[in-house]
């Protein structure tokens, strides 16, 4: 039956109106552009959780508002943009939000919403039966998607709403809590790893829940995980391999120590979450072996949180409380989509072919997911490997789990200066130069016509740079050395360099074909059969200590490359005193930029090889500490 509305005819006191003159409307005889401002000013009154009160209440009077409501992609579309974050998606996306692909998005994005609150009430006990793994891996998607494209309201549907720890919980008991009891590590699944990664969203410093602490028990779990990378892929494509090849390189990776064990792979899109807005992605699972990293250093290390002077910095290393700061009583994290734009590009990018220069909707407008200038500044923290005899088991077949619980793993602290440079365009002019091998000169310039390429990539042992890497520096960066006896500028990078960078590829871009303009490169930006950023450094004396000397005294050199599809940072060590040996980092900065975090391992004559590796978590420094 049909609400009425009251509508008098003149004004009176509401105690001496004349019901008989009362002119009496039916609701679904309103313009259908009032009854959708009726629905989202409902809508509105109930910013959290799902617009029931539209869809239900509203809709119940009577079928005929029902059928419009349910119609009504503008219903949808408005209601969309006031309960979910749109910036992210603007942004990555090329797809215009558009009320005809918005409002499907809406009901997909509730569905798994409602399934994550009621799982989360549930408990364990429904996962896996009642609570189908489908459904999970979906849910999941959806959460993890969400948090990627946080400005604040997606956080509150998800926990406001959701209740999203008490489902990471549930999720925990439910599978990773069996696994710490396992004899062998587990299998990467796409839930294991979308189900770490909501573990350290919740955990992370940046938010005020620190959910990794409920479940102390994964202690035994992440420690494993986070020294097996032989077990399981670190990266998106071998560290060894600079330049992107075919997917059917797997029988090149190494099966030891223990063939019954997970072994590394390359991650193909997923099949489960192949569709977004109503248009086709291509994404990848993000990788389970980072959020064990993450979680191993939030169990085992306090993070370095306000370094704002040195003795805040010591305080958050030992774990001693320091004066002044306490914790935030904030109930949202820092809530801000643009730091994981990078990401977003890193999981949709593919690695079979070359990067296009025509980007597909699915796809981010991002080209790359390195930010130039990210790793440059003063980064210290703590640098851990498993005891020898831990190694050596688990090299002979003892299980990892076992192995690792009780293993006091050998630490020590590291500080480093690093600067990135950037190739942008070929040398024109002399540049005065200080060479490592003799007194300042100046060279002549090279040919206008004859531009010079960046350098190619080098063997894997040495960071992908040449075998005898050299440079000089100039006043704008370095010159490095080609094999030919070449100079290539690679310009060091600074704040406002990015937009210069911009600029110069927008110009290289439009003339790139032209090869008698010297002016123009005949290479277009993101050619990764070419290093574009150079990374050079030096080891200088930490802020913190402990009772193991670092391996890396100051003035120890530090050389290396990333690669631009993935941000993957390779560098090589040579420590000032020899007999400490040479290293290799492998890592990534995370979301914010400001902590490095990896894995690293001493040279070996086979990159694929399994050795005996570390992991290490750096933080970056604050310009009070300088």
């Amino acid at each position: 039956m049909p609400i009425l509305i009251a509508k008098p005819r003149w004004q009176h006191s509401p105690a001496n109106i004349n019901r008989n003159n009362i002119d009496r409307v039916s609701l679904d005889t309103l313009p259908d552009d009032i009854l959708t401002t009726i629905a989202i000013e409902l809508a509105a009154l109930y910013p959290r959780g799902p617009p029931s009160a539209v869809f239900v209440a509203l809709g119940a009077t009577c079928r005929s508002i029902a059928f419009a409501l349910s119609l009504s992609p503008h219903v949808y579309n408005t209601i969309f943009r006031f309960q979910f974050d749109i910036s992210a998606l603007e942004r990555r996306l090329f797809t215009s939000l558009v009320p005809s692909i918005v409002a499907p998005e809406l009901q997909r994005r509730w569905r798994s919403l409602k399934r994550m609150r009621w799982a989360a009430s549930a408990g364990p006990s429904i996962w896996g039966d009642l609570y189908p793994l489908d459904h999970i891996r979906q849910d999941m998607w959806i959460a993890y998607v969400l948090l990627l494209e946080n400005d604040g309201k997606n956080w509150e549907q998800l926990v406001g709403w959701a209740m999203l720890p008490a489902y990471v919980h549930a999720y925990v008991d439910w599978d990773l809590t069996p696994a710490c009891s396992a004899h062998d590590l587990p299998e990467e699944t796409e839930v294991r790893s979308l189900g770490l990664w909501l573990l350290w969203f919740l955990s992370d410093n940046r938010n005020p829940l620190p959910e990794m602490h409920r479940h102390p028990q994964l202690q035994r779990l992440v420690t494993p995980l986070a020294f097996s990378s032989y077990a399981y892929a670190v990266a998106y494509h071998p560290w060894h391999s600079f330049v992107p090849g075919p997917l059917d390189q797997d029988n090149s990776l190494p099966i030891l120590p223990r063939p019954l064990t997970p072994r590394p792979k390359y991650h193909h899109f997923s099949p489960s979450f192949d569709s977004y807005l109503s248009q086709p992605l291509k994404i990848r699972a993000p990788l389970l072996s980072e959020a064990a990293l993450h979680l191993y250093f939030a169990y085992t290390q306090p993070p370095l949180v306000n370094t704002a002077t040195p003795s805040l910095a010591i305080a958050a290393l030992s774990g001693l409380p320091s004066h002044g700061v306490s914790p935030s009583s904030s109930s949202k994290p820092r809530c801000d989509s643009m730091r994981f734009d990078a990401e977003w590009m890193r999981l949709t990018t593919r690695w079979d072919t070359p990067m296009p220069r025509d980007l597909p909707a699915s796809t981010s407008k991002a080209r790359h997911a390195y930010v130039p200038g990210s790793l440059t500044g003063i980064f210290e923290g703590i640098f851990t490997l498993p005891g020898l005899d831990t190694y050596f088991n688990v090299r002979d077949g003892a299980s990892p789990i076992e192995s690792y619980q009780g293993s006091i793993p050998l630490s020590h602290i590291q500080a480093w200066k690093i600067e990135e440079h950037i190739h942008i365009a070929p040398i024109s002019t002399a540049a005065p130069s200080t060479s490592s091998n003799g007194p300042h000169h100046v060279r002549d310039p090279p040919p206008a016509t004859a531009p010079i390429l960046p350098l190619r990539p080098g063997p894997a042992l040495r960071a992908h740079l040449p075998e005898k890497f050299a440079f000089d520096r100039v006043q704008s960066g370095i010159e490095a050395m080609t094999v030919s006896g070449d100079s290539v500028l690679y310009r060091t990078w600074h704040e406002g360099l990015n937009d210069v960078l911009s600029d110069e590829r927008a110009t290289s871009s439009e003339c790139e074909a032209d090869s008698l303009d010297g002016g123009c490169r005949e290479i277009r930006s993101g050619d990764e059969s070419f290093v574009e950023i150079i990374v050079t450094g030096e080891a200088i004396e930490p802020f913190q200590t402990l009772r193991n000397q670092s391996l890396m005294e100051p003035t120890s050199t530090i050389r290396g490359t990333i690669r631009l599809r993935d941000g993957l940072v390779v560098l090589h060590a040579r420590p000032l005193i020899p007999s400490s040996g040479e290293w290799i980092y492998i890592g990534r900065l995370d979301a914010d930029g400001n902590a490095f975090t990896g894995r690293w391992r001493a040279l070996q004559d086979d990159p694929t090889s399994h050795v005996w590796e570390g992991a290490f978590r750096m933080q970056r420094r604050t310009i009070a500490d300088l």
